[in-house]
Order: structure tokens, then C-alpha cells, then sequence
């Protein structure tokens, strides 16, 4: 049986990023892509280049649920003019199957509680109420970085804020007396780091490497963008958020660079 389910009403989005293929049904012509955030009514999809296709499409997925993996092949529509960048396909499942929309929608919905219940564990989001909890969680993906990988270098473009979920970051700001390095600080579960340079857009101006097997929640730009329309409450919370974590920062690198002062 088909459902219009996915066509009739909205669905909770939410950020993931696993491999996608987008068959093309007419040519046959295959892309891979990575998937942005997933529905079960659609998902939008980075797919390196315009998707130039006139008709419909089979889309092709796996998502990790609870340990195993479900796998997805759906017909999709391309939704054009959606997206300002051409290289980001907005898709919408066309008629899927009734069982397609409730493993999507038990995928996406167990994804985002287990967001929630990991975010909420940490003291510093313990104000926030279930529904910010909830927003929040829906936007965040996760970013798995074994010991000794470079999360970000001096002068990298940023892009994104990192929670860390588990494991530890090793924040270092470069000396320009010495032309060495300063270890800053060691960001570890519940901690967050990334946040000045995401927000005011400007290159990261630490080097920051993780110490041992991380895992951390990643807020891109574009999510910030979408909370502060969607979610302004929540997003003054954030911003308190990031303020305190960015002034214990601050006051770790001031003691370390000068003579130690009391403010």
C-alpha cells in the first residue's frame, strides 16, 4: 500500500550525515551525495553539482538505528528553486510505502531522543526546556574524530560550534613571542568549542586536536541561522551559553600569555 502521509503533512527533520545514492530514472546516471538532514517526507542532500534531472529519481540510504542498519530505496521528486546553492538537492519521497514512513519516522525520531538525552546530560544546557532540548538536538550532527586528528587549524575558514560528546579536545593558541604554541585548554564532555569564529564567521584562531578516540555534536552556521529565525528564545540561551564558555577561555589564555591579573 502506498501512504500519502509524507505529502500531507510535515515531518521532524533531522540533521545526519551518511552516504547517498541518487539514481536518476530515466538515464540510469548515478550520484553519490551525503545527506544534510533526513525526514520522512524528504531530505536535502549535498550532491557536489546542479542535479540536472528532469524526472524522478531513486534515492538510496542507510541509516544506523539502535545498532543496526536500515536501509532505504525510495522514488523522489526534486524540489527545484528550493536551495540557494545548486550543489544541495531538496528531494521529496514520492508516495512511499507505508512501512518506509514509519521505519523513517522511527529512525529519526529515536535519533533525535538520543540527541536529547546526551545534550540534557550536560550542566551547561540543563536550563534549557525539552522543546529547546528538542530544536536543538534536530539540528546537530554527529562528528566521530579518532586520537590525534586535527579538528580545526589556525586560520581554517569555520564553519560550525562543537559539542564535545565524549573523548577530549586539545585547544592551542599559537605564541607569538616564542612561535610556539600555548595549550589553552582541554575541552571534554559537555564542553563547547568553535563558538566565537562560527558566530561572528571569522577564520578559527586556535589549533585544536583531539587527544584521544571524540565524539562531538556539530551546530553548522546554517542551523544557527535557522534557530535564530525559528527559535530566537532558544537562541539567546545559546548565545549565554557560548558567552560563558568564550569568557573561562579567554581568562585560561590571559593567564597563560601575561602576567596573571584579576578581573
Amino acid at each position: 500500500m502506498k501512504s500519502s502521509f509524507a505529502a500531507s503533512r510535515k515531518h521532524l527533520r533531522v540533521a545526519w550525515r551518511v552516504p547517498v545514492e541518487i539514481v536518476d530514472a530515466t538515464t540510469s546516471d548515478v550520484r553519490t551525495g551525503m545527506t544534510f538532514n533526513v525526514s520522512a517526507g524528504g531530505m536535502l542532500a549535498f550532491v557536489g553539482a546542479p542535479l540536472r534531472t528532469v524526472g524522478p529519481v531513486r534515492v538510496r540510504f542507510d541509516l544506523p538505528v539502535e545498532g543496526r542498519s536500515e536501509h532505504f530505496d525510495l522514488e523522489a521528486e526534486p524540489l527545484r528553486g528550493r536551495q540557494a546553492d545548486e550543489k544541495i538537492a531538496a528531494l521529496r519521497f514520492h508516495e512511499p510505502a507505508e512501512d518506509d514512513v514509519y521505519r523513517l519516522r522511527q529512525a529519526t525520531v529515536t535519533r533525535v531522543v538520543a540527541q536529547m538525552q546526551a545534550i540534557g546530560e550536560f550542566p551547561a544546557f540543563w536550563d534549557l526546556s525539552e522543546l529547546d532540548l528538542l530544536a536543538l538536538a534536530s539540528v546537530c550532527h554527529d562528528l566521530q574524530l579518532p586520537a590525534g586528528a586535527q579538528v580545526a587549524r589556525f586560520g581554517d575558514v569555520a564553519s560550525s560550534v562543537f559539542i564535545v560528546k565524549r573523548g577530549a579536545v586539545q585547544l592551542r593558541a599559537p605564541d607569538p613571542k616564542t612561535q610556539t604554541t600555548v595549550d589553552v585548554e582541554v575541552a571534554r564532555a559537555g564542553q563547547v568549542f568553535g563558538e566565537v569564529s562560527a558566530l561572528l564567521g571569522l577564520p578559527h584562531n586556535l589549533d585544536i586536536v583531539a587527544l584521544e578516540d571524540t565524539e562531538c555534536l556539530v551546530m553548522p552556521r546554517a542551523a544557527l541561522a535557522y534557530l535564530r529565525e525559528q527559535h530566537p528564545n532558544l537562541t539567546i540561551c545559546l548565545y549565554e551559553i557560548f558567552a560563558a564558555f568564550m569568557g573561562r577561555r579567554v581568562r585560561k589564555l590571559t593567564n597563560k600569555l601575561v602576567a596573571p591579573i584579576s578581573y
